[in-house]
């Protein structure tokens, strides 16, 4: 039983994971042994999938509409950011453009947390735990579950920090507010430190 849909989701996908590697060998900041392992285990992944003979196995066609297709939406609101924070000039200059930067970052922290830790696990542990996978795909599966609880890992750090550090309090010393900068970011506002009478 072949699900036609999955077949193009599935060939999309190995496409970009084989460019997206190209990419990540070539440019020294996107390299990292975690990105080549991330893009050759899902092209991998997505390479078994698809030549995958087995009718037993069909059951995986259906279940990559979700692992190469819905947990890239995810990736949207990152790209949007990560193209946006390389021209600076243009977030100064716009409000419109500065405020889709902003609200991108928590989009994809929860987007991220919500599809890739949670979704995700609701969707993989169960095909884990069926014992039906063959070794590849089985390690590919759990490789990449554990990829996506790693970086959810360190996204909540982040949150937490983040809330932590609005929620904190500025420090005082001798009466004189430290400077607290209360910036209006569309309009570079900074409002000087007060005394304390």
């Amino acid at each position: 039983m072949e699900v036609p849909t999955a077949l193009i989701v599935l060939e999309v996908n190995l496409a970009f994971q084989v460019y997206d590697l190209i990419a990540t060998l070539l440019l020294s900041e996107l390299r990292s042994t975690t990105m080549v392992a991330h893009h050759v285990v899902a092209g991998g992944a997505a390479y078994l999938v698809l030549e995958s003979q087995d009718e037993s196995l069909a059951f995986l066609q259906l279940h990559s509409l979700f692992f190469f297709g819905i947990t890239e939406l995810s990736t949207i609101p990152l790209a949007i950011h990560d193209g946006l924070k390389k021209c600076p000039q243009l977030l100064e200059a716009s409000f419109i453009l500065n405020t889709i930067n902003e609200i991108s970052k928590p989009l994809f922290a929860l987007s991220f947390l919500f599809i890739r830790v949670f979704w995700w696990a609701l969707v993989a542990l169960p095909i884990i735990l069926t014992g039906k996978l063959p070794a590849a795909v089985a390690f590919a599966l759990v490789f990449m579950t554990g990829l996506q609880w790693m970086w959810g890992y360190k996204i909540v750090l982040i949150l937490v920090s983040v809330l932590t550090a609005k929620a904190t309090p500025p420090p005082s010393e001798a009466g004189v507010a430290e400077a607290t900068p209360v910036v209006a970011e569309h309009t570079a506002v900074v409002l000087e430190p007060t005394k304390n009478d």
